[in-house]
């Protein structure tokens, strides 16, 4: 058999590794392709690009959910972390090495959409903010923005502002508009570096308030990432490099 009619018949068998899993914010199951090997290989890549790679896996994590589905949905950020843990069950091994220890997936059982707070409106000092769990294609616009940034950094200063160079594109994605009076600022409407000059100006209390609400949300997905041993699955390219 020619190699062209031999990827032919593996194209026509990898459709068969399909998988239906539930999407949190829907309520409902989606069919996803499973992982495959090149998108593995561009996962371990990001392993030795440092704060990069970080931010690079979690543009990659999104990108694959999105091309796996067999459906168009407009999944967020929290959708991710169920998504990722069960196709990486089905794609590789219900089992994950950690630190010597191997643990089994199935122990962190199924994410409760319902612990976490999804929407909600602050104020202070006259200044309302509706804040909101990001979508996947918000989150990829703004880590794109994220590598820009960094990119523009030297080594010593991605040592000293990475941190927070990284804390203020966080916050910027979880905002959906910011009012002051009757003046509404579509967060949807306007570019990244124009979110960031806004954020930059927010009293600080402001900025803490809705730090409280992304932390809160984290603190439930790490709840979620959570053995009984107390050790956290971090979502990041090792996930999908052992067993």
């Amino acid at each position: 058999m020619k190699v062209k009619d031999f990827l032919s018949e593996l194209d026509k068998a990898s459709e068969n590794n399909v998988a239906a899993l539930q999407v949190p914010s829907k309520g409902d199951a989606i069919e996803f392709d499973l992982f495959n090997v090149n998108q593995q290989k561009s996962l371990i890549k990001t392993v030795f690009e440092g704060v990069e790679g970080i931010v690079n896996s979690n543009i990659l994590y999104n990108n694959f959910i999105i091309e796996n589905s067999k459906e168009d949905y407009e999944f967020n950020i929290i959708d991710k972390i169920s998504i990722i843990i069960n196709l990486r069950k089905l794609s590789l091994s219900e089992t994950i090495k950690l630190d010597d220890t191997t643990y089994d997936l199935n122990d962190l059982g199924d994410l409760d959409y319902t612990q976490f707070t999804t929407n909600k409106i602050v104020k202070h000092s006259g200044i309302t903010c509706n804040l909101a769990i990001p979508t996947l294609t918000t989150d990829t616009s703004i880590n794109k923005k994220v590598i820009s940034a960094l990119s523009k950094l030297s080594d010593e200063q991605k040592n000293t502002d990475a941190v927070n160079l990284l804390l203020t594109y966080e916050i910027i994605k979880f905002i959906e508009s910011i009012k002051i009076g009757k003046t509404v600022l579509d967060f949807n409407d306007i570019s990244v570096y124009e979110k960031k000059a806004v954020v930059d100006k927010l009293p600080l209390k402001l900025n803490n308030i809705i730090l409280d609400f992304i932390v809160s949300n984290k603190t439930k997905s790490d709840e979620y990432l959570t053995f009984e041993d107390g050790t956290i699955l971090e979502i990041d390219a090792s996930l999908l490099s052992s067993e």
